[in-house]
């Protein structure tokens, strides 16, 4: 699909898009059993189209985020959900463990779920809360 879109682009022709989110086993970017459920909460007015040129994807196959992420040089907060199926909690526990300035928080549910009205405020505070530390981290945190 990739290498058609990328002919695509050199002919002018329409690109071939592949969907953002889809359910598990589906040909998509991001895929699981809360992939679209989340698309919908990260998108509620469905004001951004499901669906992205093949060949965006092309670079994902040599990212490899725990070596960007050990030349990271400032306070560095990881988000986990206990049950995510799109991103592997345990690495990204252990990657963070190998930081020198990194926070680890984990809330209970899915990879959306902290964007649910039950959750959000409290991923809202410890997103704040983090960037207030790392921004003065000598101030009073009362």
């Amino acid at each position: 699909m990739a290498g058609a879109d990328l002919d695509a682009e050199r002919t002018g022709a329409t690109p071939v898009m592949i969907p953002v989110c889809g359910p598990s086993g589906a040909v998509a970017v991001l895929t699981g059993p809360d992939a679209l459920a989340g698309r919908d909460l990260r998108d509620p007015c469905g004001a951004s189209p499901n669906e992205t040129p093949a060949r965006s994807l092309l670079g994902l196959a040599a990212f490899a985020p725990a070596e960007r992420a050990i030349a990271i040089g400032c306070p560095t907060l990881f988000v986990v959900c206990d049950d995510d199926t799109i991103v592997d909690s345990d690495a990204t526990r252990q990657l963070a463990a190998v930081l020198e300035e990194s926070t680890i928080v984990s809330f209970r549910g899915t990879h959306f779920d902290v964007l649910q009205p039950v959750q959000a405020p409290g991923f809202a505070r410890t997103v704040i809360e983090h960037f207030r530390t790392a921004l003065n981290p000598t101030a009073d945190q009362t």
